[in-house]
């Protein structure tokens, strides 16, 4: 195989250094999501740059009020083998499922008629009225790699139900959470540098991060993913332990800045051996690792800060261990995958009131 050949077909987690060959665009600047409708599904061809194109989705005439939470997707909480203690609540086949998101299944909703506050905070979170409050920052699991991109399917919720769309995202297709990935310069806190430096007033951060610092690990680094017990090994503990300071550390950051709210969600299993052998021989026992401290770190942010409120989301519930319909190439999301997981930030934002109009009656302008 060339050289050209072997890096194009690499994981997205490896795609900026040969973008160009492959497709890819600019990732140093911020980019906004291309215009979905609900009637028409997004394309597979999404390239690393996941917010390019065109302006948001305009509204349709008719969706779910600001307190339905939307369907379920076609791949149902629960398939595969279920996670014990894991809720989004409380804290692939070659081509992606082409079909719209639906809207014709009648949505389930809460007896209040505005959602409701966080009760982490003690406090309502702040309304958002104008795109540059609210931002998305990570890896291929937002900027979509061969794969669909997560913003647009994300926007078209919003849309329908009247909230702003097009938060600035500077998410890179290979980054990392602390070392490693394919792109130093693009590390996850650097992505928020830029954030930062582009809006004073970042109020919602939906993000994802770390799964690139040990499947992609810089030189030096051990090569867990396909150890039989990366936990037993004293290497892989110090990678998890690095990648969980800096992840503390930008948090600590972001509350700082007058960040109320970041929806963090952590990677689904892959399928072993997936893409070329590239993930690995035994990639999920690090992705278990690694769910159980960011989880207890999103769980313990807000009392560390007092001011900003983690909520976490387990993509393990959405897996699909049978015939791992929710990964295209064994690593990254499909469409229906890329669905699911726009539903659970959704009603994570209906539920909690982040991302809400001051007319929602639930949030402070």
């Amino acid at each position: 195989m060339s050289e050209r050949i072997t890096l194009c077909a690499v994981p997205g987690w490896i795609a900026l250094p040969v973008l160009a060959a492959c497709g890819g665009g600019e990732a140093h600047h911020e980019t906004s999501a291309p215009q979905v409708a609900t009637e028409a599904p997004m394309s597979a061809s999404q390239t690393p740059e996941a917010g390019a194109g065109a302006a948001p989705p305009a509204a349709p005439p008719a969706g779910p009020t600001p307190n339905q939470r939307p369907p379920e997707g076609p791949m149902q909480r629960g398939v595969g083998t279920p996670v014990q203690g894991s809720s989004a609540t409380t804290t692939a086949q070659t081509e992606p499922d082409s079909s719209p998101i639906p809207d014709d299944v009648p949505a389930e909703t809460d007896s209040d008629p505005t959602p409701q506050s966080p009760s982490a905070t003690g406090s309502p979170p702040p309304c958002i009225s104008d795109r540059l409050q609210g931002v998305f920052i990570g890896d291929s699991y937002v900027t979509g790699f061969q794969s669909p991109a997560l913003q647009p399917v994300v926007d078209v919720l919003l849309a329908e139900a009247g909230l702003v769309t097009d938060y600035p995202n500077y998410a890179f297709a290979g980054a990392a959470m602390a070392s490693g990935g394919i792109s130093e310069p693009d590390l996850i806190p650097y992505q928020f540098d830029r954030a930062e430096a582009a809006s004073t007033d970042i109020r919602l951060a939906i993000m994802d991060g770390g799964g690139n610092d040990w499947l992609l690990p810089a030189p030096g680094k051990p090569d867990c993913k396909n150890m039989d017990d990366p936990g037993a090994d004293t290497a892989c503990r110090d990678l998890i332990a690095e990648v969980m300071a800096t992840q503390d550390e930008l948090f600590q950051r972001m509350a700082d800045h007058g960040v109320k709210d970041v929806i963090f969600f952590g990677l689904p299993h892959f399928q072993p051996g997936g893409f070329n052998g590239l993930v690995g021989s035994n990639p999920n026992a690090m992705i278990d690792l690694v769910h159980v401290e960011q989880k207890a770190a999103c769980e313990k942010i807000f009392a560390q800060t007092g001011k900003l409120a983690c909520h976490y989301i387990d993509l393990r519930e959405f897996h699909d261990l049978t015939d791992f319909t929710h990964v295209v190439d064994g690593s990254h999301p499909s469409q229906s995958a890329q669905e699911n997981l726009a539903r659970e930030i959704f009603t994570i934002m209906q539920d909690r009131c982040l991302g809400q109009p001051e007319a929602s009656g639930c949030c402070a302008p």
